[in-house]
């Protein structure tokens, strides 16, 4: 009957919790969408919460019913103590590795989400083995001290890789650049982030080649980001008009060609205006600068380009002449 008396108190409890859990999830998954978590953060606690129902009711039960004989209760606490450290660790390893599964979600590169999931993992493994030697009561003092000895040893000789580790790991804390943002390093190298690893960060040029730069050179160089604080870009066409021109007429015509150029293309921000800046007289013209606001840094190209095809064609309806440079020789006799 004691028997039967823990099979009923196990299952009622792990129905009981699945039933719960179950009407959790469906409850929580409209609020972790609305937050931005990802719900597999919570499906990762299903099995540990099981495995804690169905020890806990174990537990209880033999206890309640003292089918454990007194002269094995401290061993039966032990090992008792020993099973919660055990499902307890499981639980934060698979919280931690939904946690960080998502790495486009957080926006950090797979290499640093892998790693850190395997440092997590080795971390609570540690901590559980100690408590462990602590409940079977093993000093601890002599294994932690050579520990200690073996780490730096470690991390002498692995001085420039975990330069790159650490650099790597303040990329993804700090999220300076992120993957997919445009940067250029100490004015210098330009691209698109691809992925920030543990080790390095890779970029692809404008040419469409890869370029693998270590971290610790990133963490120490001056990096411009085109995509922070909002992405938002200003493109900016220059234009060389004829002396001779009238001045006005040029700006309208080309506030004009420039608000049309705006208002078709999706690239262009819709609610900023265009800025026309007649800057300077140059060598053979009038120079004038045209401002429109695009999207990023990648929008710039397809924005001028199309003004300025615009440009030309309104220029000669008009019959305003563009300069082009000449020289005059002169032929001594």
């Amino acid at each position: 009957m004691d028997l039967i008396f823990v099979a009923i108190v196990v299952m009622g409890l792990l129905t009981l919790g699945r039933t719960i859990f179950k009407i959790f999830e469906k409850r929580f998954e409209r609020f972790f969408k609305r937050k931005g978590l990802n719900i597999n953060i919570l499906r990762s606690l299903e099995r540990p919460v099981y495995f804690s129902l169905i020890f806990g009711g174990l537990q209880i039960s033999l206890i309640y019913t003292k089918l454990i004989p007194v002269a094995h209760e401290f061993l039966f606490k032990n090992i008792s103590s020993i099973i919660w450290t055990l499902i307890i660790s499981y639980a934060l390893i698979k919280f931690f590795n939904a946690l960080l599964g998502d790495s486009k979600r957080r926006k950090i590169g797979k290499g640093v989400a892998y790693l850190l999931k395997k440092l997590t993992k080795i971390l609570i493994i540690f901590i559980a083995f100690i408590i462990i030697l602590k409940i079977l009561n093993v000093e601890i003092t002599p294994l932690l001290a050579s520990l200690g000895i073996a780490g730096l040893a470690i991390a002498f000789g692995l001085k420039d890789t975990l330069e790159n580790f650490f650099a790597g790991m303040y990329l993804a804390a700090d999220r300076p650049i992120r993957p997919g943002d445009y940067i250029e390093i100490d004015q210098k190298i330009r691209g698109k982030v691809l992925d920030i690893g543990w080790r390095s960060t890779k970029i692809i040029n404008p040419d469409n080649n890869e370029i693998i730069i270590p971290n610790r050179i990133m963490g120490n160089s001056i990096v411009t980001n085109f995509n922070l604080p909002h992405g938002v870009m200003r493109t900016e066409v220059n234009v060389d008009v004829a002396y001779g021109s009238d001045a006005d007429k040029v700006e309208k015509i080309l506030y004009k060609t420039a608000k049309k150029i705006r208002d078709k293309m999706e690239e262009c921000i819709k609610e900023e205006e265009p800025i026309i800046r007649f800057f300077e007289f140059g060598s053979s013209g009038l120079k004038f600068k045209i401002f429109l606001k695009v999207t990023g840094r990648s929008e710039q190209f397809a924005v001028g380009k199309e003004l300025r095809k615009a440009i030309y064609k309104e220029f000669k309806k008009n019959k305003i002449e563009i300069p082009f440079t000449t020289h005059t020789v002169h032929l001594k006799k």
